[in-house]
């Protein structure tokens, strides 16, 4: 189930949140939390129920392996360290198999002429999510960190419905507690209105600026002979910003409707195209992932006694190039990684010598570097890549003229006329689209800032001016509180009505 589809937002959500609360009224907190198991695995066989055997597979073994290395000494045995090793080792057996079998058996075929037959494999969906999920709670068992868990509240941890399909990646200590907080059993009408400011952002996101980039570009992506040089660094630029807010508002109505439980996610994104360095990127950008890569993988590496200083080069390129590959079986995303790990080793090394460059041109220099790669990342395949990245480097006559050309003899245009010319990246209503879309990107605060949920920061460009229009509302008599409100209203009721007037497309991270 899609969280901009009509069916969640007015059918499945209303009912599972009013039950809920009526459980938690009645003192019947083990109730309720089975009642969003099952809907938790509802939402999951909206379209998935063939995949049931695999996840309720997956939650029995993990939480048997959690109790066989429960630890509750200072120091583990030699057996609880052999049991979590053999969880680890079941789970990337059976992501493997799912996902990569495939993958491998078709490279070998290419390589040696091997005769390995292709299954016609179903991806699971979500596995590459609750696989990492669960890997860490058996580690967190196995380290001490988690106590006296429970096979109900280890379930839900696992399906809880906001975050089971594309995350956040949460951990068992800060998700667990929180339904475990008595004062979380009412309803709290702060929460809620957090939660549907959050929900609204995200869904205004997805439907007004991913999905919109995905028709302008549709036809390129289909056709890339037909991109000209402007066009294909327009297009590149347009695929980093659409993966970023197609994740993104997925991030958002998940953390919008887990608050309408009183349940607090983890931030996901926090502006990582206004960041200044790689390192800077990557812990803004998928910042659940990229805590389960650091905390589980590179720092016990790292502080290994057989770990030399003078490999870490080569352990991040090999970090990156594992992350460019978790997102899916093809070698395009995993010379995504690969890239971005050059591209992180040559900030570190730029660092270490003592470079120093101006604030803006690093920002600068992030956002294409990002943009350049995303023309991997985005395609289905190489030969859509490379020829992309040919249009891009082999300067045409046409593409220059063609940006200059754009602007004069401009028509009035409507919202609803945005992408309708999919022939043409460079329309003047694409343009104007673009230009506000990059702007917001790479100024403004994110959505998380906007509602409040994390503390904004404060001094840039986009504040002043909120500040002074703040101020103009004072000064006419009118309410800041009221005129958001009625913002935040007719946001999701436009896109709402858009949601009904046209079929979802689903978000580009269900493909991992």
């Amino acid at each position: 189930m899609l969280f901009h589809s009509p069916e969640y937002i007015a059918v499945f959500f209303p009912i599972v949140v009013s039950i809920y609360f009526f459980l938690m009224k009645t003192e019947k907190s083990l109730v309720g939390k089975i009642w969003l198991i099952l809907a938790s695995l509802a939402f999951y066989g909206y379209w998935a129920t063939a995949q049931f055997p695999i996840i309720l597979f997956s939650v029995f073994f993990n939480f048997a392996i959690g109790q066989l290395c429960e630890n509750g000494k200072h120091k583990a045995s030699r057996t609880q360290y052999y049991w979590i090793l053999f969880g680890v080792i079941v789970n990337l057996s059976l992501l493997g198999y799912f996902k990569y079998k495939n993958f491998v058996l078709h490279n070998l075929n290419n390589l040696f002429s091997s005769g390995f037959q292709l299954e016609k494999l179903i991806l699971p969906l979500a596995i590459s999510f609750f696989t990492f999920q669960q890997i860490g709670y058996l580690l967190d068992r196995y380290h001490g960190r988690i106590k006296n868990s429970n096979f109900i509240d280890y379930f839900l941890f696992v399906c809880f419905f906001p975050q089971f399909i594309v995350g956040p990646i949460v951990l068992y200590s800060e998700l667990i507690p929180q339904f475990q907080d008595k004062r979380n059993f009412r309803i709290n009408k702060n929460n809620m209105i957090l939660g549907v400011k959050a929900f609204a952002i995200g869904l205004v996101k997805k439907v007004y600026v991913a999905d919109v980039i995905a028709d302008i570009t549709s036809h390129l992506l289909l056709n890339p002979n037909h991109a000209t040089t402007i066009e294909a660094w327009v297009l590149s630029a347009a695929f980093a910003v659409q993966v970023y807010f197609d994740f993104s508002s997925y991030s958002d109505m998940a953390i919008g409707s887990a608050l309408f439980f009183n349940i607090r996610l983890p931030m996901n994104f926090n502006s990582p195209f206004q960041a200044k360095s790689m390192d800077q990127l990557w812990r803004t950008w998928h910042i659940t992932f990229h805590r389960v890569l650091l905390d589980f993988i590179y720092k016990p590496i790292v502080s290994s006694r057989y770990f030399h200083p003078s490999l870490v080069f080569f352990l991040a390129l090999f970090m990156f190039f594992m992350a460019g590959l978790w997102h899916g079986a093809n070698w395009n995303y995993a010379l995504f990684g690969v890239a971005h790990g050059f591209g992180w080793i040559v900030c570190r090394m730029w660092q270490q010598y003592g470079f120093v460059l101006p604030e803006w041109i690093s920002h600068i220099l992030v956002f294409v570097w990002s943009s350049i790669t995303s023309i991997i990342f985005r395609p289905a395949s190489l030969i859509t890549s490379v020829t992309l990245y040919s249009k891009m480097f082999a300067f045409d006559k046409e593409g220059p003229l063609k940006i200059i050309n754009i602007f004069p003899d401009m028509p009035f245009f409507t919202l609803n006329g945005v992408g309708t010319t999919q022939g043409d990246l460079l329309s003047p209503i694409n343009v104007l689209f673009f230009i506000l879309v990059f702007s917001m990107t790479l100024m403004a605060p994110n959505s998380m800032e906007l509602i409040g949920f994390v503390e904004r920061r404060k001094h840039t460009l986009f504040c002043r001016i909120q500040r002074i229009f703040e101020k103009g509302l004072v000064s006419c008599g009118l309410s800041v509180e009221k005129f958001y409100s009625i913002v935040y209203g007719m946001g999701f009721g436009f896109a709402f009505l858009k949601v009904i007037s046209m079929s979802p497309q689903e978000f580009f991270y269900f493909n991992f």
